[in-house]
């Protein structure tokens, strides 16, 4: 299989700058090319808002790298909302809208590694009352995305693997 390094494909890993094109770009030219494995290498927090796997691509993460889950509303695609991915037939009035990691209709999907994937909930919280978070923003807990949607997809794998 084909491997497909982020940094290759304009990542910048300082946990600063958004590397969601980049991601996409090597996912992109993974799914292009019938599949392979895009790399989130060690030694780096990449901060991403949404992107959208597709079918035959592997997200490794290795050992030491964390995939950072924006905090900013306005990083998550707006094609890529869930109640868009589903036609509205997913998301109730009670349920974010937003996601991070997608995949739609995709087969032959995996999210491997020993990496770490931070969805930074805290983020969208407002107030912490020890017993209870109270989100923040005019519609609370709404604006907190899903770390990961997979809708209509077949043959997931979600496992540790060594490279």
């Amino acid at each position: 299989m084909a491997i497909y390094n982020i940094i290759n494909f304009g990542a910048r890993g300082d946990g600063k700058t958004n590397d969601a094109a980049a991601i996409q770009r090597a996912v992109d030219a993974s799914s292009s090319a019938d599949g392979g494995i895009v790399i989130i290498p060690a030694g780096r927090t990449y901060l991403s808002g949404s992107f959208s796997l597709k079918s035959n691509v592997e997200l490794y993460l290795e050992r030491g790298a964390t995939l950072l889950a924006s905090g900013n509303a306005a990083d998550y695609a707006a094609d890529l909302q869930i109640d868009r991915l589903s036609n509205g037939q997913v998301v109730e009035d009670e349920l974010p809208r937003r996601a991070f990691i997608v995949a739609y209709r995709a087969e032959n999907v995996a999210i491997t590694g020993g990496g770490i994937i931070d969805g930074q909930g805290r983020a969208f919280v407002g107030q912490d009352l020890g017993y209870i978070y109270v989100m923040a923003g005019e519609r609370q807990y709404l604006e907190r995305p899903f770390t990961q949607f997979l809708n209509g997809c077949t043959n997931l794998t979600d496992r540790k693997r060594v490279l």
